[in-house]
């Protein structure tokens, strides 16, 4: 998101991967989703010895939506004024973007089995990015 940011703000074309899928998960929905987890265990649920739960936060997106959805937010967020349009960020292919290491086209986990075992309907992230755009603009403007 930060870079996202800069270089949104340094005037840079912003030509971002449209073809790789995952979900941006928070720091603080995985805190809040394991806050849901442990008052769910002391209603009864049943969490098994040593078992795994993927988490990641609902409504998938490809890199280039999320560069769209952060400009999208920061225009709506005061202390982001003067950033490019969601629309001015160009899509563009994996091929097109050459890496050291190969990345997933599909990088989504199945997160069914907390969803099942805990009744939980995991969040979207995009109220988390909202979050941290405030407290980011929070600190711009006190000079952090």
């Amino acid at each position: 998101m930060k870079t996202i940011l800069r270089l949104a703000g340094e005037g840079r074309a912003l030509r971002i991967v449209d073809d790789q899928i995952g979900a941006p998960t928070p720091a603080a929905l995985i805190s809040d989703v394991t806050g849901q987890i442990l008052a769910a265990s002391r209603r009864g649920a049943q969490i098994e010895d040593c078992r795994l739960y993927h988490l990641a936060a609902a409504n998938p997106v490809s890199w280039c939506g999320f560069a769209r959805e952060i400009l999208r937010l920061a225009a709506a967020t005061p202390g982001f004024e003067g950033l490019p349009t969601p629309d001015s960020v160009t899509g563009i292919g994996t091929a097109d973007y050459p890496l050291p290491a190969p990345r997933p086209a599909n990088s989504r986990l199945d997160c069914g089995k907390p969803e099942r075992d805990f009744d939980l309907e995991l969040p979207d992230w995009r109220p988390f990015l909202s979050r941290m755009l405030q407290l980011l603009a929070l600190k711009r403007a006190n000079g952090y």
